[in-house]
């Protein structure tokens, strides 16, 4: 099994597509509604710093400030 990973860059051809980064690691666009899978994604401001953790459930990631 492999995981598809999402850009949140529609295709400026059609807003119904999105970009993803397919298992050739080559960009594809689909159609959003496929609902092929979603994960969620923050931007830190450039004084935060992620100081811990690995992201997963038992050891999620610790942030600070600078």
């Amino acid at each position: 099994k492999y995981s598809l990973d999402w850009t949140n860059s529609p295709d400026s051809g059609n807003s119904n597509n999105v970009f993803l980064v397919g298992p050739d690691a080559y960009l594809h666009n689909y159609n959003a509604i496929l609902g092929l899978g979603v994960r969620p994604v923050l931007y830190l401001k450039s004084n935060v710093y992620v100081t811990g953790g690995d992201g997963s459930i038992n050891n999620p990631y610790q942030l600070s400030l600078s």
